[in-house]
């Protein structure tokens, strides 16, 4: 049971090491594996549609794609 606690404080340490704002950690508890695989998807897709929202569009620059001859696609 020693090992146990002390797997514990060296986690709660890392999470405490490592967690900021630019890469925050997120914690999913698991009864369920397929609920929180779930509920795992759910925050990334919001989180993703967050981001979405800040990026600014002058600095998203997509070259143009044309398909060649003989089904080839090149960019510009």
């Amino acid at each position: 049971m020693r090992r146990w606690w002390d797997y514990t404080a060296a986690y709660q340490r890392m999470i405490e090491a490592t967690h900021t704002p630019e890469a925050p950690w997120h914690i999913v508890p698991v009864e369920d594996k397929r609920r929180a695989r779930l509920n795992l998807i759910r925050h990334l897709l919001d989180s993703i549609a967050v981001l979405a929202l800040q990026i600014k569009p002058e600095l998203c620059t997509v070259p143009k794609i044309t398909t060649e001859p003989h089904g080839r696609i090149s960019g510009d």
